[in-house]
């Protein structure tokens, strides 16, 4: 009986720590949103780092988080991406552009607001959006 009783005391710890390991790694994504910087053809490395997210958090502060970037303006309401860890557009060429969760939002990065567990992709690949 004292036998018995051991074993299902162990299996209940078992139980009680599994679930709170799970509840803490659940925690954990839900505080950061995960940023990767993929440099396509310029290099053969891709950066992923997690950022602790607050609800003012946008595409553009979570890389400023992970990455040396510049930017330039276009307008009064325009701010793009010029270059990411010196990896810079070339128009007609090559450009950086970004994916939350795998869909292209239609807002630009300064502007968009990112939400917990999000991933936050910024892709440098051939340039679709300058006008020739």
């Amino acid at each position: 009986m004292k036998q018995k009783m051991k074993y299902v005391m162990l299996l209940v710890c078992l139980v009680i720590a599994g679930t709170t390991s799970a509840k803490a790694q659940t925690d954990a994504k839900n505080d950061s949103v995960y940023v990767v910087i993929d440099f396509g053809k310029a290099a053969s490395e891709q950066v992923t780092k997690a950022v602790k997210w607050t609800p003012e958090l946008t595409a553009l502060i979570a890389l400023q988080h992970c990455a040396d970037i510049s930017t330039h303006p276009a307008g009064e309401d325009y701010i793009f991406v010029e270059s990411i860890n010196k990896v810079a557009n070339v128009k007609y060429k090559n450009a950086w552009y970004y994916k939350i969760n795998d869909v292209s939002p239609r807002v630009l990065a300064y502007k968009q607001l990112l939400q917990p567990g999000d991933t936050l992709k910024w892709i440098y690949k051939t340039d679709i959006c300058s006008k020739k």
